[in-house]
């Protein structure tokens, strides 16, 4: 007997079948996430499969679940590397992100396109990788544009599209729209409110943020555009440190709500700043304000990316940039990744291990910026040099102070010849000057702290009677 019911619909499942295709599909797939066994995978593509099938070219839905297909089809293709998987992805993330007409009223404003297009942009990449294919690359590359351009879109999912596009860009030779991306999701950064995310995806969200901030600076770095460079850099890692502090700004809290409004707001900010006088309106410091910093001392941005490494010295008078060709993201990676804690037994193998990754630090940056700063000083400044150190993108969680050749009778190492601090940002820099100026000792005290049983160097008493005397 033929059955009464338009496709797709079934009374035993509650009248929709591919919206419960779709949603069993999230079980098999969790549970491959959870064990890897290839068999839940297996499960959860032909759940997608048919759920597509019984999806109707005019339903609402369709977009959606080409779209989980591709990720299904994705994941067994990481795990079996059969091309063919790889293929049908791209193909359901094309569909998918396609699947609105160009002309459609609701195309640009549809709220999960977005998500469409970078899906499909991830799989064109994957696609990329395999086949070398430029016309993937292309493409791969115009879907994470669209996405980032697409005005209605969280603000999140923009920079994180932005952040896959610069990447794209660079290996195309297309280094100049790279950072005009950068620079413009630099911006968008304050819009992005993180307070109601968990902890795990708030780190996420931060290391995004550093990441793009960091690559921003080499590209303009490498275009020689060096106060750009370090403009972008500090507003970034400005809006990082509001993010660390407290999980959101002031604009983020209304932003997400209300996202007509903020786009507004977007484009009056942007419209500000184009009168003279006003470039700078709601960004960070001028870079003579910046340089005020540096009084008394040099402040050293250490940017390390796998693009380009560099140094940019900003003293009282200048600011330089100083690159750093040795200082490798591979070598850098590969020390930072190494574990330093073990077993009494493992200590001393350790130690010189970690000698070795501070002579590397050394030769491949800290000489190389302390040269620098003697070209720039000399005559006026005499060692040891005052540096605020900052360390960026890979070089974030650096010890500078401590790089050196550290044989004995050695005074090739930063603490022989500077006095070192860090902070997280010039802002944070000026910050604390200013809280500094405001103190006002209600007398002359001097605070002495001896540690008379620590071995193995003696006469602490002594010292602290002649420190009094």
């Amino acid at each position: 007997m033929e059955s009464s019911n338009p496709p797709g619909q079934h009374k035993i499942f509650g009248g929709d079948l591919p919206a419960f295709l779709s949603r069993i599909t999230l079980d098999p797939y969790g549970a491959y996430r959870r064990t890897g066994q290839i068999d839940h995978v297996d499960t959860a593509v032909l759940s997608a499969q048919q759920a597509v099938a019984n999806t109707a070219n005019n339903n609402p839905n369709r977009a959606g679940r080409l779209c989980n297909l591709a990720i299904m089809l994705e994941s067994r293709y990481q795990r079996t590397a059969v091309i063919s998987d790889l293929r049908e992805a791209v193909s359901a993330a094309q569909q998918s992100a396609l699947i609105t007409p160009e002309d459609h009223p609701d195309r640009a404003d549809h709220p999960d396109r977005p998500g469409y297009l970078n899906n499909r942009g991830l799989e064109l990449e994957r696609r990329h990788k395999q086949t070398g294919s430029s016309d993937d690359l292309k493409e791969a590359c115009d879907s994470f544009i669209e996405a980032w351009e697409t005005p209605s879109a969280i603000p999140f999912h923009r920079i994180r599209s932005a952040t896959r596009c610069i990447r794209l860009l660079v290996l195309q030779g297309k280094a100049k729209a790279a950072a005009e991306i950068g620079t413009g999701a630099i911006g968008l950064l304050p819009m992005v409110n993180t307070k109601l995310l968990s902890r795990t995806d708030q780190q996420y969200v931060v290391s995004t943020f550093a990441g793009i901030a960091a690559n921003t600076c080499a590209l303009l770095l490498a275009m020689g555009k060096v106060k750009d460079a370090l403009l972008d850099l500090e507003q970034g890692r400005a809006v990082i440190l509001g993010q660390l502090m407290d999980g959101r700004s002031d604009i983020a809290g209304w932003a997400t709500k209300k996202p007509k409004l903020a786009r507004r707001y977007e484009k009056l900010r942007n419209k500000i700043r184009k009168i003279p006088g006003y470039e700078r309106f709601l960004r960070c410091q001028t870079t003579k304000q910046m340089k005020e910093c540096a009084k008394g001392g040099s402040i050293v941005i250490i940017n390390l990316t796998e693009l380009r490494s560099d140094a940019i010295i900003v003293s009282p008078t200048a600011i330089k940039r100083i690159h750093l060709p040795d200082l490798s993201a591979d070598e850098a990676t590969t020390w930072l990744n190494t574990s330093w804690t073990g077993r009494r037994a493992e200590r001393a193998r350790r130690n010189k291990e970690y000698a070795i990754y501070l002579s590397w630090l050394w030769k491949t940056c800290v000489k190389v910026v302390l040269d620098a700063l003697r070209a720039l000083h000399k005559p006026t400044v005499c060692e040891p040099f005052r540096v605020w150190w900052i360390g960026s993108g890979l070089a974030s969680s650096m010890p500078f102070h401590a790089a050196g050749i550290h044989d004995p009778g050695s005074t090739e190492t930063a603490y022989h010849q500077t006095i070192s601090s860090y902070t997280p940002s010039i802002k944070a820099l000026a910050h604390a000057q200013w809280k500094e100026r405001g103190c006002e000792a209600s007398s002359d005290a001097l605070l002495s702290v001896t540690m008379p049983t620590t071995p193995p160097i003696g006469g602490k008493a002594q010292e602290m009677e002649m420190l009094l005397s």
